[in-house]
């Protein structure tokens, strides 16, 4: 019993050592070089007009009426969250379906029947892919 007290309580202080370490310290240093040298990017890369903040630069907004480009099709859900205010609030997410599974090729061909009945006179023969699937994290609006 003796031998277990001394080693727990050796097993108890570096856990706590490591703890004030890794968790702690190492978290504070690299936050502060972060927020130091890139502001920006450290707090999330906020697109800000007159004070209002409209989103992040690292997302595509999501267009599909005739005024806009279309960019790529992208998992982003407005109806399951709102803030203190009632105002939705933007989630994007990954997709996990499976580009070998039903449920995925109704999916595209919904984008590619959705693309031809807004473009009706284009010559819709080589629709490029990425315009009609999203990328692996949901998120990218890059168009290849």
């Amino acid at each position: 019993m003796k031998l277990f007290k001394k080693v727990f309580a050796k097993a108890l202080l570096s856990f706590t050592i490591f703890s004030l370490i890794c968790g702690v310290g190492y978290t504070a240093i690299i936050t502060g070089i972060a927020q130091t040298f890139f502001p920006s990017q450290a707090n999330g890369s906020i697109i800000e007009v007159d004070g209002k903040q409209y989103g992040t630069s690292l997302l595509g907004q999501q267009f599909n009426d005739e005024k806009h480009m279309w960019g790529r099709i992208m998992n982003v859900d407005v109806t399951s969250f709102s803030d203190e205010n009632g105002q939705p609030l933007m989630y994007a997410t990954p997709s996990n379906l499976s580009p070998a599974s039903d449920d995925y090729e109704n999916l595209v061909a919904e984008r590619v029947k959705m693309l031809k009945a807004a473009n009706p006179d284009a010559t819709m023969d080589n629709i490029p892919v990425d315009l009609v699937t999203c990328s692996g994290s949901g998120l990218d609006p890059h168009i290849s």
